[in-house]
């Protein structure tokens, strides 16, 4: 029984120096970039891709076809001109022509290393004709613009919709009709999400520290 005593009050450093340290707030990560899903934007080299060639981070469908850097000629301008950090992407054709239906622009984003339920979107877009949606992982979220090629339209999604592993984010757009005409998307955006939940404060670690140390001289 004395032992267990001694054993006890011994322990009691450890046990307050725990109890006083997890009440401390800890310190918060902030928000990391998790990827930047601009369009034209190559992420090895943190530049952008010159026109004319494809840009491989979006899909096109219907039709599973890579999304192509448009250069700086018409329908540039009307459109929003070109950035050194983002670009039209649209059509392997003679000024992005294509036909007058719904096209979804995809791109796909790992949230390995980050925390996915803190994941949110933040950026412009534009798109030639009518925005119709911003949908994460094939949920909508409602976002749309009127189709005013001339300007980029600033949008925000909150977290939500991002879970682990590989996740879409698909821009879609109508192009309307007569007949073949040009149709692209812009987009000047990125991911963020937070790498991990809390980093405990230096006075946490040392109040511990301190509880450990106590405890070992009382064994004495």
């Amino acid at each position: 029984m004395k032992n267990l005593r001694k054993m006890i009050v011994s322990a009691m450093p450890v046990i307050l120096a725990f109890m006083l340290a997890i009440s401390l707030p800890g310190q918060s990560v902030e928000a990391d970039t998790v990827k930047n899903i601009s369009t034209g934007w190559d992420n090895n080299t943190n530049s952008v891709i010159p026109g004319n060639n494809p840009d491989p981070d979006y899909t096109i469908t219907p039709g599973a076809l890579v999304s192509t850097v448009l250069p700086e000629a018409f329908p540039i301008p009307p459109w929003f001109a070109n950035s050194a950090t983002s670009k039209w992407v649209g059509f392997a054709t003679q000024s992005s022509n294509a036909d007058p239906i719904v096209w979804d622009f995809t791109t796909t984003v790992s949230m390995d290393g980050f925390d996915p339920s803190t994941a949110t979107i933040s950026g412009m877009w534009s798109t030639d004709n009518f925005g119709v949606d911003i949908l994460v992982n094939n949920v909508s979220t409602g976002i749309t613009n009127d189709g005013n090629f001339g300007i980029l339209h600033p949008f925000n999604i909150a977290a939500g919709l991002f879970g682990p592993g590989d996740n879409q984010i698909t821009f879609r757009l109508e192009n309307a009709p007569p007949g073949l005409n040009p149709a692209g998307l812009r987009v000047e955006a990125t991911v963020e999400a937070d790498r991990g939940n809390m980093i405990p404060e230096p006075a946490t670690m040392t109040l511990l520290g301190f509880g450990v140390l106590v405890a070992m001289r009382a064994r004495r």
